[in-house]
């Protein structure tokens, strides 16, 4: 081989060489990144997901979500973003809406209560309208008789007009249904900011979620971006 051929050779071997010390040294610096957190005792990875769930089936506590850790990429969700969302999904898979309250006041914790609550006998709408088993009604449609209507209907559609019209706090007509009347409640509580309403709730999930919103609420009344206003 001429000493040109030669030196064209090495010419292309160096770059080559150059990227492959690159690569191993930031698989390197990678792995001793990923190790040197997991000996003090943290998570590294990026799915808060399936850290919750671990967390739950090993009995550990939503604090250690805290634990959380991996490099931050660009316009990837932060360590701090997947920490919080790491809450959320754990008081998801136990269902239990106290958890919410670490963090509170904020709209991830009025998030983190919707995911947590147990689901409820009405499914009420943002156009103010409300579903039940087998049937729907308008807001307008709520405040007629309607004869066709069945009896949950009905009870929903009083649920309806508790949470939606300031003048209407009375649960009494829905109070031989439990899980009916601790809707209602939950309602009034929501739609006036009051704690106190929370106290008569029986179901202790509900009740739980209703106090953990309602304090938040008192103590910033913009957070509830779904809450709506009562209209007179």
């Amino acid at each position: 081989m001429s000493g040109g051929a030669h030196s064209d050779l090495i010419t292309m071997i160096k770059p080559g060489i150059l990227v492959g010390i690159i690569i191993f040294l930031l698989l390197s610096w990678l792995l001793f990144y990923q190790n040197i957190y997991r000996l003090w005792g943290y998570y590294v990875t990026t799915d808060e997901d399936t850290l919750a769930q671990y967390l739950v089936d090993h009995r550990l506590p939503v604090s250690d979500c805290r634990k959380l850790m991996h490099l931050e990429r660009g316009a990837a969700p932060s360590v701090s973003e997947k920490r919080l969302e790491c809450v959320i999904r754990y008081a998801a898979i136990v269902k239990d809406p106290s958890i919410c309250e670490l963090l509170m006041p904020s709209e991830y914790g009025m998030n983190c209560v919707g995911g947590a609550i147990h689901e409820q006998p009405c499914w009420l709408a943002m156009d103010r309208s409300v579903r039940w088993t087998g049937g729907q009604a308008s807001l307008r449609e709520c405040e007629k008789k309607d004869n066709k209507r069945s009896a949950e209907g009905n009870l929903c559609c009083h649920v309806a007009r508790v949470r939606s019209l300031k003048h209407v706090n009375d649960c009494s007509p829905v109070a031989n249904r439990q899980d009916m009347f601790d809707q209602c409640q939950y309602a009034i509580a929501m739609k006036n900011h009051d704690p106190s309403a929370c106290t008569t709730i029986v179901n202790d999930n509900i009740r739980s979620a209703c106090d953990v919103q309602t304090n938040a609420l008192i103590k910033d009344p913009t957070l509830c971006s779904d809450c709506l206003k009562p209209l007179e």
